[in-house]
């Protein structure tokens, strides 16, 4: 389920994304 969200909001919030990922 974290896989999909994560390449969905890839190419919508990659700066987001990026910093709740690392």
């Amino acid at each position: 389920m974290f896989n999909i969200f994560k390449f969905f909001n890839f190419p919508i919030d990659l700066g987001i994304e990026h910093f709740r990922w690392l």
